[in-house]
């Protein structure tokens, strides 16, 4: 920094600021009032004409970037340097957040892009690529002339746009629809707002890229590709710079993946293989399977690839290129073409065009792309992961609720802008060092207030809906506590519910002896008949008042019930004695639950499950095996010195917490609930300096063992980890991922497959028989690691490593600063502290988790962890709004499978993922004369499916007047006709493997 610059801080340090009043959640600071702060620019007052004018016409400068010319001539070698065309693009990596807030990188978006206007002003040929439309949807705000500006330069070809989804998110973690509003949302801003759609897609800096990308981006606009990120591996050397990604659908996306800046020179001879076309005899598809380490045998290095992307600028904080880097590119361009090398100015979809003319050549890659680093990024920050999780669930809820309620009162408009806001608002908290939690504290001060948004409003579209449903309460009953229950999913499930006291507008007056509220039965009707169920009473779901930021369960009543797909079913709760038997529970000799479908037994001392059985599966023998069934074990885990929020510590496995053996005796086992719904058992032991709670939890006729985890954690740089040893004697693993699913050797022969120690999974993690006869999954709400050795099965549980510190210019230095000058403590140093929570479930299955043992599509254990991910959404029944004219169906037509009300009859392995209200047109698709939906269907199991027949609910009945297949911007595709028959209400066509296939329909 120069003196001028100290000079600044130091006055700014001086100053009195105006304070917000907002204390941060996480961070503990009380927030300054952005609007007195501005972003320091990299580039000094004098920068412009020193570099862009004195230094472009010094001859010692000419000579120095000539002595950097002969070095990049070295690391290519002369003799085929000359053979090379290079694409220079500028560019500016901009973290949304990271060691700022996102406050203030609205103002580095400023910076950044008016020193890209000055550039392009002063060079005709110039040329820029910009990604993340919600940085440019701040600058349109915040700044209406310079993004004018940024319009004009467009036009003109000097500014590329780059990327298309919102911004530029974790690649891992965010479910398969996430992605797609991810690319919806920002094809869209682009399009409306540049009248131009990028072709190809920016993710340069996420850490890792899950197996089902390809498919999202090829269906919504993408033809390319470029990603850095893998070129920071640290076990092998990923081998292939250029090469078509594969999804299991078998979607390819043309991939470049080098450094950007001068890595990409500095990199050339690690790469050198993969800059090259392959032998003949080079196997075409390439997967983790197989062993790449000596890759360089298949290389024909009398066949180079000719174009070289040069995509140059400082980032991560925005400011590139400063005019030094124009400078030193506008030289080094000079230079080359004086020597006869094709070095130009160019936009990045011109060097994918280029490349593209390698395609028939190039290597398939058939798998995940996995980062070997930053893995302890799928585990650190907890709450931000299970709060990504719940929220992507219960927008999407509530869309499908909100989009049926529309369709059956005409009174109830859907809430689109509000519903977009919050979808927004989530996208953002999906950027690449938001949900892998590798920000500094502040930041999650932001998602905390962002989460409490989302909800805030997508209880008031909640309340809202609950006045336009049609309800059908019992008569003769009290109907001051109404409810209304609605299955988000499409498939009749038998599922547990939950009702929470606080919406109970009448509650009970009283407990009864041991603090609990009365029972009660929740009355509905069916088929015509008023029928009940046993509603159980429960306390909160945490003990000892330990609370959290995961919105546990509070007070209230757990109910077992039967719901149709997509029904929503109007209820009313009455405080009513119960006369049931319970399920069997006991705490002693051997702690012990069972219901019709498990039997589970722990040891009275550890607490760990020693023994798990169901009659149906494994001849009625034990599923598991030894004496360390879900134990918590810890590990020490200081990630590594540059990286500590990013990445594990080094075979963290080798250095165990001496707590872990030491658990084996102090364990206390209580029942905690007993009764006809359901029964509980409560484990309570002390475990590195901290006492932590378990639950296990069966529920009348579930094949699901409920389990959860709770501390008010004390110990810094440990990794918790928490498995069961199968009797499986399984060799894959399956796991649940982004629209498509993905299985994994769990005894890997190769260095690259084994540096996939640490593994990403979504909503489940399943190990099964080789033959597929029975397996146990782990169904989750928001863990998303997890590690596999033959048959044992672990998740990760917990971390609580290092924050970050923020970057010098960052304004929360000065909230820190403040908080230290008023002696109010300092800024917590580590992550992971305090109370914790996570909900998970055990599920025993017949069959695989894909395929059953005769090779037919298994879905339990997806429908099960969908279920567990998309509860039952229950609200009050309020004030009612009737429609203002008759929606009923008519009788349903005899010539197909008599409809349900709300749920499409779909083959076992197809699921609806989405129904909503067109959104690519946005209003003008929803007018009195034209109302249009989309419907999104996904196969799940892997399986090509032929001739599969959708049937139409009777809500949707004689009410299709137009439909056709669109990608996943909701665009018609052309020449693809449907095969739709209007007699009977179906929809006949084919899915292929994991294939995602959207339908828009009109309605009359």
């Amino acid at each position: 920094m120069g003196d001028s610059g100290k000079k600044t801080i130091k006055k700014i340090n001086r100053k009195t600021f105006k304070k917000s009043g907002n204390v941060g959640h996480y961070s503990g600071s009380e927030r300054l009032d952005p609007a007195q702060f501005e972003e320091r620019d990299l580039d000094l007052p004098h920068a412009k004409k020193f570099w862009l004018e004195e230094q472009l016409n010094s001859q010692k400068f000419k000579d120095e970037m000539a002595t950097l010319l002969s070095e990049f001539e070295q690391k290519l070698a002369p003799a085929t340097f000359s053979n090379h065309q290079i694409y220079m693009c500028g560019q500016s990596h901009i973290d949304m957040c990271w060691l700022w807030r996102y406050e203030q990188t609205r103002k580095k978006g400023i910076k950044t892009l008016r020193k890209v206007v000055t550039h392009a002003r002063l060079f005709s040929d110039f040329k820029y690529a910009v990604s993340e439309p919600q940085l440019l949807q701040w600058i349109k705000e915040d700044d209406p002339e310079l993004f004018a500006e940024i319009q004009e330069l467009n036009r003109g070809g000097q500014i590329e746009l780059v990327g298309g989804s919102w911004v530029e998110p974790d690649c891992m973690m965010p479910s398969g629809e996430s992605m797609v509003r991810q690319r919806l949302f920002g094809m869209r801003f682009f399009r409306d707002e540049f009248g131009k759609l990028p072709e190809v897609e920016w993710f340069l800096d996420s850490f890792g890229y899950n197996r089902g990308l390809p498919q999202i981006l090829r269906k919504s606009g993408a033809n390319y590709f470029w990603t850095t990120k893998i070129t920071w591996n640290k076990d092998t050397i990923f081998p292939l710079v250029h090469f078509y990604w594969q999804s299991p659908d078998g979607s390819r996306i043309l991939t470049s993946n080098f450094g950007q800046n001068r890595e990409m020179f500095d990199q050339w001879s690690k790469f050198h293989p993969g800059r090259h076309l392959s032998l003949p005899s080079t196997p075409l598809v390439w997967n983790y399977s197989q062993d790449y380490s000596n890759f360089e045998q298949y290389a024909d290095f009398t066949k180079p690839i000719i174009p070289v992307g040069f995509f140059n600028g400082a980032g991560d904080g925005g400011h590139g290129p400063t005019h030094q880097e124009v400078a030193q590119m506008i030289t080094l361009r000079d230079l080359a073409e004086k020597k006869g090398y094709r070095w130009n100015w160019a936009g990045v979809s011109d060097y994918f065009t280029a490349l593209e003319a390698y395609g028939p050549d190039l290597r398939i890659w058939d798998d995940e792309l996995y980062l070997e680093t930053h893995r302890g990024t799928f585990t650190v920050h907890a709450a931000v992961k299970r709060h990504n999780r719940r929220l992507e669930a219960r927008i999407l809820s509530i869309e499908r609720l909100a989009t049926l309620t529309s369709l059956q009162n005409p009174a109830y408009n859907f809430p689109r802008q509000e519903m977009e806001r919050i979808w927004k608002l989530i996208l953002l908290n999906q950027f690449h060092d938001m949900l892998p939690g590798s920000s500094i504290p502040e930041v999650y001060d932001d998602a905390y207030d962002i989460w409490h948004e989302c909800d805030t409003v997508l209880d008031s579209i909640i309340n809202d809906i609950s006045t336009f449903v049609l309800a059908d309460l019992p008569p003769k009953r009290d109907s001051l506590n109404a409810l209304m229950l609605f299955n988000p999913l499409n498939w009749n499930r038998k599922t547990r519910v939950f009702i929470p006291l606080s919406l109970i507008s009448h509650p009970p007056a009283q407990k009864n002896p041991i603090d609990l509220l009365p029972y009660a039965r929740l009355y509905f009707k069916r088929k015509g008949q008023v029928t009940s169920t046993i509603c159980q009473p429960v306390t909160a779901e945490n003990v000892d008042d330990i609370q959290n930021d995961m919105q546990n369960y509070g007070e209230g009543w757990w109910t077992v019930l039967e719901l149709e797909g997509n029904e929503i079913l109007t209820a009313v709760l009455k405080i009513k004695k119960v006369q049931s038997p319970p399920l069997f529970v006991t705490e002693s000799p051997a702690p012990r639950i069972t219901n019709r479908r498990l039997s589970v037994e722990f040891d009275p001392k550890s607490g760990a499950l020693l023994k798990i059985t169901n009659q149906h599966i494994n001849h009625g023998k034990n599923l598991l095996y030894g004496s360390r069934n879900l134990i918590v074990e810890g590990f020490q885990d200081k990630g590594s010195l540059e990286y500590p929020a990013w990445d594990l510590q080094k075979e963290y496995w080798k250095h165990p917490l001496k707590d872990n053996q030491m658990q084996s005796q102090n364990s206390k086992i209580t029942i905690r609930d007993r009764g006809p719904i359901f029964s509980t058992l409560q484990i309570t032991k002390e475990f590195a300096a901290t006492t932590i709670f378990q639950t296990f939890q069966l529920f009348q006729d579930d094949p699901v063992l409920y389990s959860s985890w709770a501390a008010d954690w004390k110990q810094k740089n440990v990794l918790l980890k928490i498995g069961l040893h199968t009797n499986t004697n399984a060799t894959t693993d399956t796991s649940d991922q982004m629209y498509c699913a993905e299985e994994c050797s769990t005894l890997p022969d190769n260095s690259a497959d084994r540096a996939r120690f640490e593994k990403i999974m979504h909503q489940y993690v399943d190990v099964s028989t080789p033959d597929n006869q029975w397996g146990i999954a782990f169904i989750n709400e928001g863990k998303y690691a997890y590690d596999a050795s033959g048959g044992r099965l672990r998740i990760t549980l917990h971390r609580s490593p290092k924050y970050p510190r923020p970057t010098s210019e960052a304004w929360v230095n000065l909230e820190r600063r403040e908080r230290r000058r008023e002696k109010k403590g300092k800024t917590p140093g580590n992550s992971g502290l305090g109370p914790q929570s996570a909900r998970f479930g055990i599920l025993p299955h017949l069959g695989g988790a894909l395929s059953t043992g005769k090779g037919t599509p298994s879905s339990l254990v997806y429908k099960k962890a969908e279920e567990f991910n998309h509860p039952i959404l229950v609200s009050q029944v309020v004030n009612q709004i009737t429609p203002k004219e008759s929606t009923k169906p008519t009788k349903p037509t005899k010539l197909a499978p008599e409809p349900t009300a709300n749920a499409f009859i779909l083959p076992h392995n197809i699921k609806l993922s989405v129904f909503k209200p067109e959104e690519w047109e946005g209003e003008s698709s929803q007018t009195p004369e034209k109302r249009e939906f989309i419907l999104r269907f996904v196969e799940f199991c892997g399986y090509a499916t032929e001739k599969v027949s959708i049937q139409f609910p009777l809500i949707l009945e004689n009410r299709v007047s137009n439909i056709c297949e669109v990608d996943l911007l909701e665009r018609e595709l052309p020449n693809l006709i449907l095969d739709w028959h209007k007699a009977t209400q179906t929809l006949s066509t084919s899915f292929g493997p994991f294939e995602i296939k959207s339908i828009k329909i009109q309605l009359k």
